[in-house]
């Protein structure tokens, strides 16, 4: 009988199987900055409104999105895609909630609107915020995809599975579990956890 080597469990799988199916499709992104700390094979990932990939965050509160002078109403700007129903802007006396359908509804008698594939949106205060006032954002990111191999130190770019089937086992969202709602957003962009 022939002698074996037996290290084999002292070995690590460094790659992880995070795509379940043969129609995969990926996509490169690039990271705003380098990444500092190692993201792993699976995490759930979205992007910010330059299109650079991040990790996906449940909900991001309080983005100042603008500053008051006193005589400015309108306001505009991109946050990234965002989940309808999810957006929330003010500047502490008038707040404009996201009706889920497009339009930003208005505590005073202001109006706005929320583009959610880009994250655009406007709004117009029916009266000027006080000068140095900061507007702030609160909203929910869309995923785009399962981040496909392990992002090390460093990175300044990542594959990403933006479609097909991807093994429910290995998605993590911030080191968690996902949740049957965040397995649900992958589904709506047509990618679907198996196993």
């Amino acid at each position: 009988m022939a002698d074996h080597n037996a290290t084999i469990g002292f070995e690590s799988l460094s790659e992880v199987q995070v795509e379940a199916g043969k129609n995969c499709i990926t996509r490169v992104y690039d990271f705003p900055d380098a990444v500092t700390a190692e993201i792993p094979a699976g995490a759930l990932m979205s992007r910010n409104s330059d299109g650079e990939l991040l990790e996906f965050e449940e909900t991001v509160t309080g983005t100042v999105v603008g500053i008051g002078d006193g005589a400015v109403t309108a306001f505009n700007g991109v946050l990234g895609s965002m989940m309808p129903g999810s957006l929330s802007i003010t500047d502490g006396v008038e707040t404009f909630t996201d009706n889920g359908g497009g339009v930003l509804v208005s505590t005073g008698s202001g109006s706005g609107s929320v583009d959610y594939a880009t994250g655009a949106w406007a709004v117009s205060f029916a009266a000027a915020p006080a000068a140095e006032t900061s507007i702030t954002a609160d909203h929910d990111p869309s995923p785009c995809g399962v981040l496909k191999h392990v992002a090390e130190v460093g990175d300044t770019e990542a594959a990403v599975v933006v479609f097909g089937e991807v093994v429910t086992g290995q998605i993590s969202v911030n080191g968690f579990a996902p949740t049957s709602d965040q397995l649900a957003l992958l589904e709506a962009i047509n990618i679907y956890p198996v196993g």
